[in-house]
């Protein structure tokens, strides 16, 4: 199965300092937080102590931000039908995050593995899915502006 390209160029810049309380940027803040945990799925098999970060990660965050999006100018500037798209990735996004999150708390579960190959193939594949996902919602959530350029 060949992977669809990926231009790193396209996601949005991540916020590792904090979150914005502006509701117009709640959207991007929703989508970080993904990217975030794809970056520390990329990282995990040659930086072991970033595990607890990755263990640790509850969609807590991301469902505060998913109830701001309704507020958000940049999710109602998408036509209906880009939005309903949207919310079909950020379900995508959850269920990638979890089922990833799920298998390297296997990975774990008995202290860190003696050998990474197992977890760098399951951390590889969800942050490959993951960045797919995130870069089809960062279209969408570009395109309004595109359109008004």
């Amino acid at each position: 199965m060949e992977r669809e390209a990926i231009d790193p160029m396209e996601f949005i810049e991540p916020n590792l300092d904090g979150r914005s309380t502006t509701p117009a940027n709640s959207t991007r803040d929703f989508l970080n937080v993904f990217l975030e945990l794809a970056m520390r799925l990329e990282q995990l098999p040659q930086r072991p102590e970033i595990a607890d970060h990755v263990i640790g990660w509850r969609p807590t965050e991301a469902d505060q931000l998913r109830q701001q999006l309704v507020s958000d100018a940049i999710y109602h500037a998408l036509s209906a039908h880009s939005r309903e798209r949207f919310d079909d990735c950020a379900k995508e996004l959850d269920n990638i995050a979890l089922a990833s999150v799920a298998a390297v708390r296997r990975q774990f579960r008995d202290g860190a593995p003696r050998s990474f190959d197992d977890v760098t193939p399951v951390c590889s594949r969800a942050a490959h899915k993951m960045r797919v996902v995130l870069s089809r919602a960062s279209r969408l959530v570009e395109e309004p502006s595109r359109r008004r350029a």
